[in-house]
């Protein structure tokens, strides 16, 4: 009888395993298949952000695609220890905050609209009859900008997406910067006047009466488009006055018409954003 028992103990315990190796084992397939449905997943992801990157990349210019996306803090204007600070996005400040407590204009009052592309700080310009130009449509609207001897056409829907190019033309450094508005002066070119160095701006993303904030990267100061100066003005940091001066808003036109009476002009074609070693700004293909 004990025997009996003791054979029924022995039989429940090598079926009491047999069910657990056949759980576990189990477990570890249906984990394996998990894993394997989340790469999959997380490879689809990826292919999906590619082609919406894509498709959000101008198509035939270079360099000119959606950046970083931030939706930013729930409050992007802080007071700490006497000092006013306003959010950054990433990359813009050293410490993810601009110091405006010197800042001129009501920084309460700033919008912040998320921008989806980049500024252009290194522009890539190629001249007429160069091979990029083959893509570029002679109806399409361009913003002309000739001073001196220098010619230069920005395509319109690129001035839309990206606001801001930094340029130099006619060996003088400008800053081409679009506005919308109801009228034909949608772009004013700012020129250097009394600023010793020579600022690359970016967007920070904030608007002021529709106009954008923008911010000079080495010194992370802003800078604002004003009216009643007519200049692109420093109002942050140091209290001593830095301004681009306005010169021209440029003709509004297109890139046949252009190109018919400014035979020397260069096409704004895409931003270097460091994949083209060979193009440095102000440098241009000619070929």
């Amino acid at each position: 009888m004990a025997d009996l028992k003791r054979a029924d103990r022995t039989g429940l315990w090598k079926m009491f395993r047999l069910v657990m190796w056949l759980f576990l084992t189990g477990g570890l397939l249906w984990v394996g298949g998990l894993s394997n449905d989340l790469s999959e997943e997380w490879r689809k992801h990826r292919q999906e952000k590619a082609q919406l990157d894509l498709r959000h990349q101008q198509r035939g210019y270079v360099g000119i695609g959606p950046g970083r996306s931030e939706s930013g803090p729930e409050r992007f204007v802080r007071e700490e220890d006497g000092k006013v600070w306003l959010w950054s996005k990433r990359g813009q400040s050293s410490r993810g905050w601009f110091d405006v407590t010197l800042c001129r204009y009501p920084v309460a009052e700033f919008s912040y609209r998320m921008p989806l592309f980049r500024g252009v700080d290194v522009p890539v310009l190629v001249g007429v009859g160069h091979r990029m130009l083959d893509r570029i449509p002679d109806q399409e609207p361009v913003i002309g900008v000739q001073l001196g001897q220098s010619q230069c056409a920005y395509p319109e829907m690129v001035l839309r997406r990206v606001v801001v190019v930094n340029d130099v033309l006619d060996g003088i450094p400008i800053v081409v910067l679009f506005v919308p508005s109801p009228w034909d002066q949608m772009v004013a070119v700012y020129r250097r006047e009394g600023v010793d160095s020579v600022p690359v701006f970016d967007l920070t993303g904030y608007v002021y009466e529709n106009k954008p904030v923008l911010v000079e990267r080495d010194t992370e100061h802003l800078w604002y488009p004003d009216d009643r100066s007519k200049s692109l003005i420093r109002i942050s940091g140091s209290s001593e006055n830095k301004s681009f001066i306005l010169v021209s808003h440029g003709e509004r036109t297109t890139w046949g018409e252009w190109t018919r009476t400014h035979s020397e002009t260069r096409l704004l074609v895409g931003a270097d954003r460091g994949s083209l070693p060979s193009l440095r700004r102000p440098k241009f293909s000619e070929n």
